[in-house]
């Protein structure tokens, strides 16, 4: 594992490498997709500490300084990859707060009970002490931050105070078994819905495989996104109404389009979907859903998706109708509807605002000057650019200069197993903890 530096040449202004991403061809990592968090790069195998070099190619290299709007016109092809690898999606003007399928969450209620008091009075206090003729008619179970373990939860006779219960919130307790899920379950037969985000469960690496073997098919939405047997159900709750102005689909996980479960809602005044945060649904999986708005006769303005190199995708799967051709839509994160060379321009400002704080760099003497240093920056390729940050980082970051250019390398110098996120440390050359602090600030990030 012996690695040369051979020689440097001289660079140009903009060295561009428009490759595929290597993130879709590697063989030991995958680039997923997690809705609320972005994008995360995992092993796909084990690999062993020092023992493999990973290539890494860099998407843009440029000498400082540079004229950003000169070369980015000589470049255009960049700007959808630039936006993507830098995730500049973050409008300038928030849009209204569409989070999803998060089944109303209701205030927490405060009790004063120690935590090892009688699961029956502690339960009943912590749901707001309820009337007695009341009980069985609750559908809402709030139990959020409760110090909820496994045992109190066993114990505690919820189903038979609680028959009805199609929503509870169990987010940020103490929950750490799969059997406590399962038998929660078996006392709830109307559950339809299950919040465990923030109990040590979640972080288990066979959470998800864990669920689905424990959750009926009767739960329709597990933490805030869409199981396989969601119905119209879900639907209805997340969106509040029978007939949305608003069609909440953000975040939700999307595992198909079930059409039948939309067939209930009435979409005449439909004039927004939220389709982000959907990664296993692509622009013609939304086809028959872009059907039903055109046989409701919904003027549909704004469709908010992730990813801009797919707008021209989107708007021919939602604007084939006359009557939604009538209005502005073009499809944008901004939650506003433009025309494509406006959307094209609000995107190219965010990224030539975003690579000067978050580029690489690194300096090389001049050829004809060698006293002369130059600054060059570079972002790294799809792959590089989602490994997360990690003060316990598994891999570190390197980069050499070759005949041909500069390359990055990534190396392992921990044990990494199936399924591990791959990170690396951001500032792991800065020791000054001020210093530290504000480069990771910089790049949104933080230990």
């Amino acid at each position: 594992r012996c690695l040369t530096v051979l020689f440097v040449t001289p660079l140009s202004l903009f060295c561009v490498a428009v490759q595929s991403p290597l993130a879709t061809t590697s063989t030991a990592f995958s680039v997923n997709f997690y809705p609320g968090q972005g994008f995360k790069v995992e092993s796909r195998k084990a690999i062993f500490a020092e023992s493999d070099v990973f290539l890494v190619d860099h998407s843009l290299e440029y000498a400082e300084p540079v004229d950003y709007d000169a070369e980015f016109g000589s470049h255009p092809e960049l700007i959808s990859r630039l936006a993507a690898i830098l995730s500049v999606t973050t409008p300038d003007i928030e849009p209204p707060d569409l989070s999803g399928i998060d089944m109303d969450h209701q205030e927490k209620n405060q009790s004063d009970e120690p935590v090892g008091c009688s699961p029956l009075i502690r339960l009943v206090r912590a749901l707001g002490n309820p009337p007695l003729n009341e009980m069985d008619r609750m559908k809402i179970a709030n139990l959020l931050e409760q110090e909820i373990t496994d045992d109190w939860l066993s114990s505690a006779p919820i189903g038979k105070l609680f028959p009805n219960i199609e929503r509870i919130h169990l987010e940020k307790n103490l929950i750490e078994s799969k059997e406590t899920i399962r038998s929660l379950c078996l006392a709830l037969p109307n559950l339809k819905a299950i919040h465990l985000t923030g109990n040590s469960i979640c972080s288990q690496p066979s959470y998800s495989n864990d669920m689905k073997s424990v959750l009926p098919k009767s739960v329709e939405v597990l933490d805030g996104r869409l199981t396989e047997s969601y119905t119209s159900w879900a639907l209805e709750v997340a969106n509040g109404s029978e007939s949305p102005s608003v069609l909440r689909l953000g975040n939700a996980d999307m595992p198909e389009l079930r059409i039948n479960a939309f067939k209930s809602l009435n979409l005449e005044n439909l004039h927004c979907i939220d389709l982000r945060g959907n990664p296993r649904m692509t622009a013609a999986s939304w086809k028959p859903l872009a059907g039903m708005v055109r046989q409701a006769n919904a003027t549909l303005e704004t469709v908010w998706i992730e990813d801009d190199r797919l707008l021209k995708d989107y708007a021919a799967v939602f604007s084939t109708s006359a009557k939604i051709n009538k209005t502005p839509l073009w499809l944008c994160e901004e939650g506003v509807a433009v025309d494509e060379p406006q959307a094209s321009e609000l995107i190219k400002k965010k990224v030539i605002d975003k690579l000067p704080r978050t580029a690489l760099k690194y300096q090389m003497a001049k050829p004809d000057s060698p006293d002369d240093r130059i600054t060059v920056s570079y972002v790294l390729d799809e792959l590089g650019s989602y490994v997360g940050h990690s003060a316990r980082a598994n891999f570190r970051l390197g980069m050499i200069f070759t005949s041909s250019g500069t390359i990055s390398i990534l190396w392992p110098v921990k044990n990494v197993l199936v399924g591990d996120e791959v990170t690396r440390d951001y500032a792991e050359t800065i020791t000054d903890p001020e210093d530290r602090k504000r480069r990771l600030d910089e790049l949104g990030v933080s230990d």
